[in-house]
């Protein structure tokens, strides 16, 4: 699993590439997603063209993130992800708690 970080002051991209699932990914998600909290960006966006699968143990992982952001003022959303992963967020309603868009945005400083 590979992870890249784009950012600009107010946003902080976090492109991830591979199988978020097995018993190494749930820990290395996880460390991840605690560094998070320390990151200054009011908004997190998580792009998940490059992820082919994700189990039950990181999608927990992944809500818990967003409520704790959420709880200290920032917002969380989801821009980009692969077929199989967008139909998987259908599934669980993923959109009832953030915004999940199919297709990635630019990168923030292709955007202005």
């Amino acid at each position: 699993m590979i992870f890249k970080k784009h950012g600009t002051p107010d946003e902080l991209i976090i492109e991830i590439e591979g199988q978020l699932t097995g018993d190494g990914s749930e820990k290395t998600f996880q460390a991840e997603l605690r560094l998070l909290e320390k990151a200054p960006q009011k908004i997190i966006t998580f792009n998940f063209m490059k992820v082919t699968s994700i189990n039950s143990a990181n999608i927990g992982k992944f809500f818990f993130c967003m409520n704790r952001l959420k709880s200290l003022g920032r917002d969380m959303r989801i821009q980009g992800c692969s077929d199989s992963l967008y139909q998987t967020f259908q599934l669980i309603r993923m959109e009832d708690f953030l915004p999940v868009e199919k297709e990635a945005s630019p990168f923030p400083q292709e955007r202005a």
